[in-house]
């Protein structure tokens, strides 16, 4: 998270109109990468659960942890040997959790409860001494290897004394048994024991000599045996996290490892050294070459083609190629997809090490998030057709996966028409249900990106998945214990088709889409605050657009997809507060779409919108915080009112209504014209940046948004009237050359002097992205103009009463001079 360096934010005060909590922290935030990365091509498509730990992700196998991620296929297993070894009516679930989610310390002080409640505990207790006897040793093990003491000088922590009594107690029930099932448990406890015990302990056996003649002498077929390679082959505990560097041929055995241990190998990964050249040395084979490749690829944020190639090359039927290629698919899905629909650039490109230097430089100043996206799409192109190669190679299995690729790259690429053949032919060949599901997904994107609109079957489409996503209970309430942070598969959907909907000029039906996802929409210029549907709808909405969101909004007899679409519903996570949208706001339309035509100085076709709007609407959050702000009177020393004197109570719809007043009363009266024009300039100028009043033209405000913040301010119709007070310093200056008050006449230039600094020095930052060159002293150019018109200025100045601007008078003072 980056800090908030300013304040005064209305935009955060416009979703309290939205939300049911309301969110008090005053400290901005960065989302991190994985609650904005697109991705639609689902890693579970991969259906091998051991390589879970490994789909494509942001912010877990680079993250800076050493834990072993919980790796489901050897827990069934296990579940699945004590299930074969017990009888009866013994609940799977009731095994899983005595050997996974009852920890130790609760273990023992609940064990007369368990044995009365657990099926596996309590058929072991009454039916198998020496097995129940097993399980209460075991929850020792964990205890002393899982919870190491403080104090222990020895490796890891690990309590010495505890585990030498432990090692004495398993070699005594490992002597005495008679089973070879309960045998080859015991031996796996004392081989993890001596693990983290170390080498040098004196043992009857080194873990050596217990994985040789207690493990793997054992005639029981057991995923036990592949475990314990890891504690056989590998020293004590991870040392590179001790900062102790893994010599060449420990990176070969932890591929080895990698290559057995179905539970060991996130470890394995995240102990791997990068630098492959060493391990690939050891290697005895093709397949072990290859296995070194795939950890190599594992841990790599950016292109993997190369090494794909190479695995291919060396274990064509190697049985994680989809796997890897999936990934492939994932990462191509944020470099293209997420700058497009989220405005951000893609969600990996601070960890990529592959983009141009010069385009990196670029992305990181904020330029363009898409910048990198036609080196990506020559990419896509490759890894597609290395994809099509397996394909025609028939050596990986997968072939509906694989098809299934090549047309969801097309679809990411734009190519449909390949896309649609292709997905033609997937579904002719035999699929999973997630399989099905993934072409569901594919047809509807290629249903969005080929048609011109939405027709019956597609709405129906989106109104079923928006059913299915479960993050509100049967009433209708939000359901806490969901993952609020990352927006699932549903939300990536209805985010995809809002946005190509938008793309394709249905503003209205996009944006109202848009307001059903929890998708991050973008950020706004300072990089602190998200936008919300109003604020998108604020920065992209035509009058055309504004009028069909009003009109579906007020449409009798809407249809089931019209009034989902106005009726809201997304949930977003913003500042530790959970922000739950609701029904469109047709009052906000409104005030957005008079806004709009403030922005383009319509002073009457914004009134018409205003007036719809009911008077309670402006007591509420933002605009209270506007009720001491007198929009048509500036004191110099103090124009944005920041010390609360002015008086009276002002809101959108009276401003524009005394403004457009204000002109008909100077056309009426040639008397009234200079202070009436002044009285606009002030209004202009207090809707400005630099004003007051600035919520008239923007839903935002922050001391960021010129400065060092500045990277995409670029000049527009817009910047130059907010930014560059173009409009503010017409009027001055209509006021000052019809005033026949000097005071009048003075102040009206000296302010529209003031606009044309603002003016350039927001030209400045819109030219200057190097905060190490200096901007110039820009001048008031209406000191030549006082002189000219005034040239007893002095006399005149010498007469009056200075006023409390310094900056006023120092302008008076020039221009005497």
């Amino acid at each position: 998270m980056k800090p908030l360096k300013l304040l005064l934010i209305a935009f955060v005060s416009l979703v309290l109109m939205l939300v049911s909590e309301q969110a008090t922290t005053s400290c901005g935030w960065w989302p991190v990468p994985e609650e904005y990365r697109f991705s639609l091509f689902s890693p579970d498509l991969c259906n091998l659960k051991e390589v879970k730990p490994f789909i494509y992700t942001t912010d877990k196998i680079f993250a800076d942890y050493t834990d072993n991620m919980i790796n489901d296929s050897v827990y069934e297993k296990n579940v699945d040997e004590w299930a074969g070894f017990t009888s009866g009516s013994i609940k799977r679930r009731d095994i899983y959790d005595v050997m996974y989610k009852i920890e130790p310390l609760a273990f023992f002080d609940s064990i007369d409860h368990i044995e009365l409640s657990n099926t596996f505990v309590k058929y072991l207790k009454k039916n198998n001494k020496e097995a129940y006897e097993y399980v209460v040793y075991a929850k020792k093990c964990e205890q002393v290897i899982n919870q190491p003491d403080p104090w222990s000088d020895g490796p890891s922590g690990i309590d010495r004394d505890a585990s030498a009594r432990l090692l004495n107690e398993g070699e005594a029930k490992y002597s005495a048994s008679k089973s070879d099932f309960l045998k080859l448990h015991i031996a796996f406890q004392l081989e993890r024991l001596l693990y983290y015990l170390g080498p040098g302990y004196d043992a009857i056996d080194t873990k050596q000599q217990v994985y040789n003649k207690k493990i793997m002498a054992s005639k029981i077929d057991s995923w036990i045996k592949n475990s314990a390679y890891y504690y056989a082959m590998l020293p004590v505990e991870p040392t590179k996290y001790a900062g102790i560097r893994f010599p060449a041929e420990e990176g070969y055995i932890l591929s080895k490892v990698f290559d057995r241990c179905i539970d060991k190998r996130f470890s394995c990964v995240m102990q791997f050294d990068r630098k492959l050249a060493s391990p690939l040395t050891q290697a005895k084979n093709d397949h072990e070459r290859a296995v070194l490749y795939i950890m190599y690829e594992l841990q790599n944020p950016g292109p993997s083609l190369k090494a794909l190639q190479h695995i291919y090359a060396l274990d064509p039927n190697n049985r994680y190629m989809t796997f890897l290629l999936l990934r492939e698919v994932n990462k191509l899905e944020d470099w293209i997809v997420t700058p497009q629909l989220t405005g951000l650039g893609s969600a990996s490109s601070e960890i990529r090490r592959d983009i141009p230097k010069g385009i990196k430089e670029q992305m990181e100043e904020g330029k363009n998030g898409l910048l990198n996206v036609p080196h990506d799409l020559q990419y896509l192109d490759r890894v597609n057709d290395f994809v099509k190669q397996l394909l025609a190679d028939g050596r990986q299995k997968d072939q509906g996966l694989l098809r299934l690729m090549v047309s969801y790259l097309y679809i990411i690429k734009g190519d449909t028409a390949n896309a649609a053949l292709t997905l033609k032919e997937a579904v002719k060949l035999p699929m999973n249900d997630e399989e099905r599901k993934q072409v569901n997904t594919c047809r509807l994107m290629l249903t969005v990106l080929t048609n011109p609109g939405l027709n019956a079957e597609t709405e129906k489409l989106i109104m079923d998945i928006s059913k299915k996503n479960k993050i509100f209970d049967a009433k209708g309430r939000y359901m806490e214990d969901v993952d609020v942070n990352m927006p699932n598969a549903t939300d990536k959907t209805i985010l995809y088709v809002g946005q190509k909907l938008i793309e394709k000029g249905y503003f209205a039906k996009g944006l109202l889409l848009l307001n059903r996802t929890k998708c991050l929409l973008d950020m706004l210029d300072i990089e602190d605050m998200w936008e919300n549907t109003y604020q998108y709808m604020h920065e992209h909405a035509t009058p055309k657009d504004y009028k069909e969101i009003l009109a579906l909004i007020d449409k009798k007899g809407k249809t089931p997809f019209e009034q989902f679409l106005v009726s809201g519903r997304a949930v977003m996570y913003m500042y530790d507060t959970v922000v739950i949208s609701g029904p469109f706001n047709k009052y906000k339309v409104l005030d957005y779409e008079g806004t709009w035509y403030m922005n383009h100085d319509s002073l009457e076709q914004a009134l018409q919108a205003f007036e719809q709007i009911p008077d309670n609407f402006w007591h509420q959050q933002p605009y209270t915080l506007f009720e001491n702000d007198d929009p048509f009177k500036i004191r110099l020393n103090d124009a944005r009112n920041f010390e609360k004197k002015d008086n009276g109570h002002w809101n959108k719809k009276t401003i524009v209504r005394h403004m457009i007043e204000l002109k008909q009363e100077a056309d009426r009266n040639p008397a009234k014209y200079a202070a009436d024009y002044r009285a606009l300039g002030n209004a202009y100028f207090s809707m400005t940046y630099y004003g007051k009043y600035w919520i008239m033209n923007k839903t935002w405000w922050s001391g960021g948004e010129l400065g060092e913040w500045s990277n995409s301010l670029k000049q527009s119709a817009f910047n130059d009237m907010y930014y560059g007070c173009t409009l503010a310093k017409k009027y001055f200056k209509l006021a000052a050359a019809n005033s026949k008050d000097f005071n009048s006449a003075t102040i009206s230039y000296y302010m529209a002097g003031k606009c044309g600094q603002n003016y350039d020095r927001y030209v400045w930052y819109c030219k200057h992205k190097d905060y190490t060159v200096t901007m110039p002293d820009f001048k008031n150019a209406f000191v030549a103009t006082i002189k000219r018109l005034y040239p007893d200025t002095k006399k005149r100045i010498d007469e009056r009463t200075a006023t409390e601007c310094t900056y006023y008078e120092d302008f008076l003072a020039s221009a005497a001079r």
